[in-house]
């Protein structure tokens, strides 16, 4: 199932770069991702041209920008890899080029492009994927996001809730249902679930840590501490909320940057 989230089975030197970058991206390495793609594109561009760069490259980078909050490059990226993919006949990246693009215009603001985004990968996923498939937990999740960013907050649960219980029901999803769980996390307590937000970040904590360790730097646990940190400020544990914002801060500021909003938001919070 990963090659339907980005991976390439070439072997060429470009495709390991993308290949590794993938796995320091789910790991929680943004910015180390961001690097290695990067060069995975250089090497195919100094190999040929611009044309001959992957357009599964092109998407994969994309994915990694909208992490780091930079949705205008990521939307360039993105449609740079769907216009490619189209053109190449590669299927599997036009549907994850729409998947990402559908991210980053909601994140720009654009909720009708975005839903259209969602609403055509669905279609053809629906077509060509089995109905438990990770993709489906996916994009139910990031759905979850755009219905939250256009006001509906409880429909918005609805569908992180969907999202997380495909990703329980199946293993290739693992790695992936951390982030549900945080999406979550973050709806429950917009709706004032303060307690169930702080279950939903604990256990995004510790399947983390059981994956990569307490010291591995991750802005999945950064995020989980961060979660942790709003909850427990909520219910007016203020020591520990700030060692959780301390510890999001540790996490967040070397996979994300000193700059990015969650870590700012952390900082805040010490």
């Amino acid at each position: 199932q990963l090659s339907a989230l980005g991976r390439d089975d070439t072997d060429k030197a470009a495709t390991l770069l993308n290949n590794w970058a993938l796995a320091v991206e789910v790991l929680g390495q943004p910015l180390e991702a961001e690097r290695l793609y990067r060069r995975a594109i250089a090497i195919d561009i100094a190999e040929g041209n611009e044309e001959s760069v992957s357009p599964m490259v092109l998407n994969n980078l994309a994915r990694v920008l909208v992490e780091l909050r930079r949705f205008s490059e990521a939307a360039d990226y993105a449609e740079r890899a769907y216009a490619k993919a189209q053109r190449t006949g590669a299927e599997n990246v036009v549907n994850l080029s729409l998947y990402v693009r559908g991210c980053a215009y909601r994140d720009l603001g654009h909720f009708t492009r975005a839903a259209e985004m969602f609403d055509q990968v669905e279609a053809r996923w629906k077509r060509t994927m089995p109905g438990g498939h990770l993709v489906f937990a996916s994009l139910a999740s990031q759905r979850s996001l755009l219905t939250l960013a256009m006001g509906d907050a409880q429909a918005a649960l609805v569908q992180a809730e969907q999202a997380v219980a495909l990703a329980e029901t199946n293993p290739a999803a693992h790695d992936h249902l951390k982030s549900y769980l945080l999406r979550r996390a973050k709806l429950r307590m917009q709706l004032q679930k303060v307690e169930e937000s702080r279950a939903d970040a604990a256990r995004a904590l510790a399947l983390q840590q059981a994956d990569v360790g307490t010291n591995f730097l991750s802005s999945l646990i950064g995020r989980a501490h961060l979660a942790l940190g709003r909850a427990l400020r909520a219910q007016g544990k203020l020591e520990e909320a700030r060692a959780a914002y301390a510890s999001a801060v540790e996490h967040l500021e070397p996979t994300l940057g000193k700059d990015h909003p969650e870590t700012v938001e952390a900082a805040r919070g010490l």
